[in-house]
């Protein structure tokens, strides 16, 4: 059993390639840590942060990959989750100092256009409602020329995994089909030399 086309577009008027795919394949739940771990250290090197960065997570979870964006020198992180229980908890891991972390979602972002130059999401494509409304928002908040960098857990046909996986091979091809649709220029994707079932996507503001 696979998924199947999202059916919020009752006129059609997303072309079937972009509408996000649903089904009890795509929504399963989360890695183990020491998956989440390796995805974030990748994807924060993806996103390459300077001194003068201003780094956004989306779905930031414990703070992992803000604190290794911290760590790599950026000037200023902010990211938004769900739960104000979550919120509490990744300011121990990444501090109070030039941190500001909210409840909110990637659908409606609380920040100005251009507030960041680096935007981070890791394993968090499968809670959004409507991803291409998601990443219109990420490419507002983005200043031109900022990277965005979007880690995946996927499946691989014919591997088993550890835990489910996050998202379908399909998925991540339909992902890197809206980036341009939602703004974004040179997007691509990297994948590991070795078996591990992650994927990257990589484009610019």
């Amino acid at each position: 059993m696979g998924c199947a086309a999202t059916s919020f577009d009752a006129d059609h008027a997303v072309p079937m390639d972009l509408r996000w795919p649903v089904g009890p394949h795509c929504a399963p739940a989360a890695p183990p840590g020491a998956a989440e771990r390796i995805l974030s250290r990748r994807a924060v090197d993806l996103l390459d942060v300077g001194f003068d960065d201003d780094v956004l997570e989306v779905g930031f979870g414990a703070g992992l990959g803000l604190a290794l964006a911290r760590a790599r020198g950026a000037r200023f992180v902010a990211g938004v989750e769900a739960s104000e229980g979550v919120v509490r908890a990744a300011h121990r891991q990444v501090g109070h100092r030039a941190v500001d972390l909210r409840v909110g979602a990637v659908a409606s972002l609380p920040w100005a256009d251009g507030t960041f130059t680096r935007a981070l999401v890791v394993n968090d494509l499968h809670l959004w409602d409507w991803p291409l409304d998601g990443l219109r928002e990420l490419r507002r908040v983005l200043a031109p020329g900022g990277r965005l960098v979007i880690g995946l857990r996927c499946a691989v046909p014919g591997v088993e995994s550890p835990a489910p996986p996050e998202l379908p091979l399909e998925t991540v091809g339909v992902l890197l089909r809206m980036l341009p649709t939602a703004g974004f220029r040179g997007a691509g994707i990297e994948r590991p030399l070795d078996d591990r079932p992650f994927a990257y996507l990589v484009a610019h503001a």
